[in-house]
């Protein structure tokens, strides 16, 4: 009896035993449980808060791109009604930019931005305050003015200032990047370091609980199991198109719906897609691209183009990291469409670069252009030859018929210069009625030449078109040598003065200072 009691006593003992082993060890798992969830839920809703703030951070680049582009419309609107709706849409995208810019700074609701923004993050602000105050200020100018002094003055501190603005907001996305990423480490360090607890409890509780271990640990792999859709559902989520793709048959495994968006969904019509389908063999970047994946390369924001399943063509950024998933080696491709992005920036190449009006170089890429050259004569001891050319009667047509057929003068011997010249050669708009070739490797006599096949095309344009004015020009041609010591400013000055003369004495019924036209050969 009394071995009995003891028995049980022990039983009773070992069974409380027990069960307090049992009860701390699924209390761990629990906690481990719940802080994972929280930890999990916790990175969610960082990453949608990072993600916005880095979206509306880099919005500020293109934004700050579109200020520029919409002065540039005002300047060189055709109409006044064209103007008025440059400067509205101006007036919206400043006020847009305006008020991201000091959400980021100091916070919004409405925008969803907190401003408690890290110490790099301050200094980088205060870095690009003068920037963004100089834009803000000129913007503002801008749509209130009219003056065309004005305008040009504002528009060139806005342009003086946007660069530095950029550089500075670039850093300021990357920081923001670096700082949500540095958040995503962390978690994803207690995730490991709550993993690693919670198989440490499940082997525990299997060694000395035998049941209650089972019971927990098909609970931790139901865990897993949530955690690894958790983790899927964040790829889907993701804001940046991403694919898993196999680097050796170049099969598609999984894409988001980002990357779905952006290529087409790769298995709507095969169950099996490959990456090649979207790439462009063309592109010497994407054959380079194919052989570093295949190597297992590690890439970042290597430029590439990729075509969807309509065929429509994206240049994009890829970032390549290489992961191991179900067991096999994948590569995880993230893809940032830079399509919009470059097409601005060719649109503002171009503003910058051209003249609105004739498609001719504008005068200052027009004089960068005559200085290479002369550097280029410098060098192989060539010739360059200088055309400074005045239309005719511009004043008169446009006080007699109109402005629109005065542009139709200056337009008409634009483009007539644009096809007779060689492709290496350069026609400059410097302004007004004034235009500049620029003609390489060219002597004086084959620049005569030259201008007479202008002249008999613009007798040609005038003729069909049947105007009731002619299109005529006077002209200065000089050449430059090596052996010449002048600048670019006086080379078109010289060539200026000689035009001069020839206007004068076309005038008083002279002959033009040229000498006779030579025969018109073909060796130019």
């Amino acid at each position: 009896m009394q071995s009995t009691m003891t028995d049980d006593n022990i039983a009773t003992t070992s069974v409380r035993k027990l069960k307090w082993r049992y009860t701390i060890a699924l209390s761990v798992i629990a906690i481990l449980i719940v802080i994972s969830q929280l930890t999990m839920q916790s990175l969610l809703a960082a990453q949608q808060y990072d993600s916005n703030v880095i979206n509306i951070a880099g919005r500020q680049r293109m934004l700050s791109q579109k200020i520029t582009k919409l002065s540039y419309y005002i300047l060189t609107a055709e109409s006044e009604q064209k103007a008025s709706l440059s400067r509205v849409e101006l007036d919206q995208t400043k006020t847009l930019w305006e008020k991201s810019h000091l959400g980021l700074l100091n916070g919004n609701e409405s925008l969803n931005l907190p401003g408690n923004n890290s110490q790099p993050i301050k200094e980088l602000f205060t870095q690009i305050t003068p920037h963004f105050k100089t834009i803000l200020n000129s913007s503002n100018i801008i749509i209130s003015t009219t003056d065309p002094t004005q305008l040009k003055k504002h528009i060139k501190n806005i342009t003086l200032n946007e660069n530095e603005f950029l550089t500075i907001m670039n850093k300021i996305v990357f920081q923001y990047a670096k700082e949500a990423n540095a958040k995503v480490t962390s978690a994803e360090r207690i995730e490991i370091i709550l993993m690693v607890a919670t198989l440490i409890i499940l082997l525990l509780e299997f060694l000395f609980i035998f049941t209650p271990a089972a019971h927990s640990l098909r609970k931790s792999l139901n865990t897993l199991t949530q955690n690894k859709h958790d983790l899927e559902n964040l790829f889907d989520a993701s804001p940046i198109s991403m694919l898993l793709v196999d680097p050796t048959e170049l099969s598609i495994v999984q894409v988001n719906e980002k990357a779905i968006s952006l290529i087409g969904d790769p298995f709507g019509q095969t169950p099996k897609a490959h990456l090649e389908n979207y790439l462009d063999v063309n592109f010497e970047n994407n054959k380079v691209f194919i052989e570093k994946l295949k190597n297992g390369s590690n890439l970042n924001e290597y430029e590439i183009v990729i075509l969807n399943t309509q065929g429509s063509v994206n240049e994009t950024l890829i970032s390549v990291r290489s992961i191991n998933f179900n067991g096999k080696p994948t590569a995880v491709i993230g893809i940032t469409n830079i399509s919009e992005l470059k097409k601005a920036q060719q649109e503002l190449f171009h503003y910058a670069s051209f003249d609105d009006m004739t498609g001719l170089l504008n005068r200052r890429t027009g004089l960068i252009f005559l200085n290479k050259e002369m550097q280029k004569v410098d060098a192989n001891h060539s010739t360059l030859s200088v055309c400074f050319i005045d239309i005719d009667g511009l004043k008169y047509v446009n006080d007699k018929f109109g402005h629109a057929e005065g542009d139709w003068l200056i337009q008409t011997a634009s483009n007539a210069l644009n096809d007779i010249i060689r492709s290496g050669d350069a026609a400059i708009r410097l302004g007004g009625d004034e235009l500049l070739l620029v003609l390489s490797q060219c002597s004086i006599e084959q620049a005569e030449q030259v201008i007479a096949r202008v002249e008999i095309a613009l007798e040609n344009a005038s003729a069909s078109d049947n105007k009731p004015f002619s299109l005529n020009f006077s002209y200065g041609i000089t050449t430059y040598t090596s052996n010449r010591n002048i600048t670019s400013d006086e080379l078109i000055t010289e060539s200026d003065e000689i035009m001069y003369h020839a206007k004068k004495a076309k005038k008083k019924n002279k002959v033009h200072c040229s000498t006779t036209k030579p025969a018109l050969t073909p060796s130019y």
